[in-house]
């Protein structure tokens, strides 16, 4: 419901929701740092739900995938041009791997509603 209803239309106050939800249903310790280099940057109501539907399934994936439990997640958002630009980073066993299999489709599926937005998501 958070993802499609947002409480607010700031972006930083919206990614920092869903963080906190993710935190509390998956149990994650000690959780997500996130940092916002504009953090009054506010947008519409469409842009909003369909960034926090992307944010839910990157760091979802980085918890998932992350080399240990207590390992934090970090998420920085920063304007750039008329872009927004939201960096989700884990620590993996080792570059590029995952520390859990995976066969889910939800990169892809996060990748194709970023090129509808004229965004991309690249791993590394």
């Amino acid at each position: 419901r958070l993802v499609l209803q947002p409480a607010t239309n700031c972006v930083s106050e919206a990614v920092r929701d869903l963080c906190e939800l993710l935190v509390v249903t998956r149990g994650f310790e000690p959780g997500i740092a996130l940092s916002a280099t504009d953090p009054s940057l506010r947008t519409g109501t469409h842009v909003l739900r369909s960034l926090l539907k992307l944010g839910h399934e990157l760091v979802a994936n980085a918890i998932k995938h992350s080399l240990e439990q207590a390992t934090p997640v970090f998420v920085t958002l920063a304007p750039r041009g008329q872009s927004l630009e939201m960096v989700v980073r884990n620590r993996t066993s080792a570059p590029g791997l995952s520390s859990r299999p995976s066969g889910g489709l939800g990169l892809l599926i996060a990748r194709r509603m970023a090129a509808v937005l004229g965004g991309r998501i690249t791993v590394s």
